[in-house]
């Protein structure tokens, strides 16, 4: 297999990585990055690498610039033959806060068309959010009309559409809309935590939680077996028969900032009692221009776990799969 991933230094991309690393034989992995310089080193030096995986895996590293046509005409010019068996489209800008800080680099990242044009033959997994919903009609499903409300969901909507509307397109894509992915420290480090260590680290600290912004958070052990899902598909030769289409990947249990903070305080046996409820619908700016945020955008995904055939983890595990072990 030659497998072809971008953002491998990102927080998912890293776990994917080291998952593949454990997993797979024989496979040439091409992993892309934008930044992160150290993250090379990082990987080589790691055990996962030298003492288990080094005789087993041919792994090349790139830095490619998903907004520069030319990093991607040199990458593929050196690197695309043979073909890639399969991409998996995980590279994102996606700090909400920033997409609507700059647009116009939202929008670069978010949306590489000229990339996605050099994989019109390859089959291709890319990462969504569940930020392309408005918030006004959760719980939602795989059928549900997306209406983004702010430029993060409208961009990753927008790559949606460039995947799987693509008239030239001659292999089956999938796009994944994720909830907020959550779980231990990314293994090769220089990767943000997840919201699981904020609320272990507000510990005896006073700290708003809010209590009305919904999502179906979902284990990053979950999503890895669902790319792992789609990789055995196309080894085994069944990802080529299946239709392009979107699926909703959020896990078993719809949470709120509040509610993930008390479930880490009671695995993690401290008081709650710094923590501090609030509305973020209160919160709301009389400015047109400033960020907006969906509030409920909790989501059914029983359609993507019947295909992968597993049971998301709830809350609970998820919390002390991170943080207990």
């Amino acid at each position: 297999m030659k497998i072809l991933f971008n953002g491998c230094s990102g927080y998912l991309g890293q776990h994917f990585l080291y998952s593949l690393l454990q997993n797979v034989k024989d496979d040439d992995i091409y992993a892309l990055f934008s930044s992160n310089n150290d993250f090379q080193s990082s990987v080589t030096s790691h055990p996962v690498f030298n003492h288990e995986n080094k005789k087993r895996v041919n792994l090349i590293f790139a830095k490619v610039d998903l907004t520069n046509e030319l990093d991607i005409d040199t990458f593929f010019r050196e690197h695309s033959d043979p073909p890639f068996d399969i991409c998996f489209h995980i590279a994102a800008l996606s700090s909400p806060k920033d997409c609507h800080e700059n647009e116009t680099k939202a929008r670069l990242v978010n949306v590489p068309i000229y990339f996605f044009e050099k994989l019109r033959h390859v089959p291709i997994v890319g990462l969504s959010t569940d930020q392309v919903y408005c918030g006004a009609k959760a719980p939602y499903d795989d059928s549900s009309i997306p209406s983004p409300v702010n430029i993060y969901g409208q961009t990753k909507l927008e790559m949606e559409h460039a995947i799987l509307h693509d008239d030239l397109r001659t292999k089956p894509a999938i796009c994944l809309r994720s909830s907020i992915i959550l779980g231990p420290h990314a293994p090769f480090g220089n990767a943000h935590s997840t919201f699981l260590h904020f609320c272990k680290s507000r510990k005896d600290q006073e700290t708003t939680f809010f209590t009305d912004e919904i999502r179906s958070v979902i284990s990053v052990q979950d999503v890895v077996k669902v790319l792992f899902y789609f990789y055995t598909s196309v080894e085994n030769g069944t990802f080529h028969v299946m239709k392009s289409r979107v699926y909703n990947m959020g896990g078993k249990d719809m949470v709120s900032r509040m509610d993930i903070a008390n479930a880490v305080a009671k695995a993690c046996d401290f008081s709650t009692d710094s923590f501090i409820p609030a509305l973020k619908a209160e919160q709301g700016s009389n400015d047109f221009n400033a960020l907006r945020s969906p509030l409920d955008i909790s989501m059914i995904s029983s359609q993507l776990e019947e295909l992968v055939q597993t049971q998301f983890h709830s809350l609970v595990d998820i919390v002390r799969l991170s943080l207990i072990g």
